[in-house]
């Protein structure tokens, strides 16, 4: 792992639904995982993703220079679904 893969604490980690125009929560640091891993959604937000799929916008900042990253999440879930789904997602989102 090189420096800039190193876990780091970050700012304003937030995760918003593209489609319905709301921040799914919760958005909290995960526990038992490393510094810097957060829960994007868990079953507790399925009524909030749409079955056919949702894109989730994620962000955080470095606080150290202040950069913003963003990725983008694909998942479905749906009232009548058991699961939340990822559709597709990146590896991870490099802060440097």
């Amino acid at each position: 792992m090189n420096k800039s893969e190193t876990p780091m604490q970050v700012e304003n980690f937030e995760v918003f639904n593209m489609k319905s125009k709301v921040t799914i929560q919760p958005n909290l640091p995960a526990p038992r995982l490393p510094i810097g891993s957060f829960i994007v959604v868990n079953d507790n937000s399925i009524g909030r993703v749409f079955i056919s799929g949702d894109t989730l916008q994620v962000s955080a900042k470095n606080p150290a220079n202040r950069q913003i990253i963003k990725a983008a999440i694909k998942v479905k879930g749906g009232t009548f679904s058991s699961h939340i789904e990822k559709i597709s997602v990146p590896d991870k989102a490099i802060i440097n």
